[in-house]
């Protein structure tokens, strides 16, 4: 169980929506324990592109390092099973960077001690950089149909806690699933509710309030499923309208995705377009 499934529902109806021009290729080479990808971009004029590799160490260690047309070079290290239910994620910027560098941990337990029911927790440590100084944990606990959790960040140059959530889930009887995060130092109350509507359509309502100024606002996404296809839209109280529709051109081997936005209320606004190929 981790933090951020409370409220995964709602996200996973109002996410996704890219407007930049991406083309992505991954392939596996011809030694099993190699893996390899090449993103191309268009974004604001400008065309980045990262090249990615990843080799197997073992059943459950891997290596990866990517490289950007900037000359970035970033490596990561993953250790699955450093411990029973123990993972670990070692990530370093080696070049063409501000040398950044993390230990992200991660700890499941299926029984948790003295509560029961299922836990589990995060720890992201920056050792170096821009992150230096900076915890941020999480930890999420699971009982039945009920979910509750938190996350904090700390910076140890400021000596405070500057960043925390709450949050808290319950899965319901009707296939619906009711979800609330308070966040912005608990400022700011999200609440969201997602219903299963079929085994291939689900809808969803969130409404945000400010506990600080009292304004309110309201958004609704649904998400589709169809045969070697998908769809979602997602619609703001302020007018914005966002359509994604996502189809395997080839099955197992390449997917096209097309997202649109556009402005209801100011229809001489340009809608912004997106275009992602993925090749396998």
């Amino acid at each position: 169980m981790a933090f951020a499934d409370i409220g995964k529902a709602y996200k996973d109806v109002s996410s996704g929506f890219v407007y930049d021009h991406k083309a992505a290729w991954s392939t596996k080479t011809g030694f099993g324990a190699l893996s390899g990808s090449a993103t191309y971009v268009v974004k604001d004029g400008s065309v980045p592109v990262e090249a990615k590799g990843t080799y197997k160490l073992g059943s459950a260690s891997s290596l990866e390092a990517s490289v950007t047309d900037k000359g970035k070079v970033t490596a990561v290290l993953v250790k699955d099973d450093l411990a029973k239910g123990l993972k670990a994620k070692l990530t370093a910027v080696l070049a063409g960077g501000s040398n950044d560098a993390s230990l992200a941990l991660g700890y499941s337990w299926a029984t948790a001690p003295l509560v029961g029911g299922k836990l589990g927790a995060t720890c992201d440590l920056g050792l170096s950089g821009a992150k230096a100084g900076k915890l941020v944990g999480s930890a999420g606990w699971a009982q039945g149909s009920l979910t509750l959790g938190g996350e904090a960040e700390y910076d140890n140059s400021k000596g405070a806690v500057s960043k925390y959530t709450l949050g808290a889930q319950a899965s319901l009887s009707n296939g619906g699933t009711a979800a609330a995060l308070l966040v912005d130092k608990a400022q700011t109350l999200r609440v969201s509710y997602v219903h299963k509507c079929s085994a291939t359509v689900n809808g969803g309502l969130e409404a945000t309030h400010s506990l600080k100024t009292g304004d309110t606002s309201v958004a609704m996404g649904s998400s589709f499923k169809m045969a070697s296809a998908s769809a979602k839209a997602h619609v703001t109280q302020k007018g914005i309208v966002s359509l994604l529709y996502t189809r395997d051109v080839q099955p197992n081997k390449a997917t096209a995705t097309l997202c649109l936005q556009v402005d209801a209320f100011n229809p001489t606004a340009a809608p912004k377009v997106g275009v992602q190929l993925a090749i396998k």
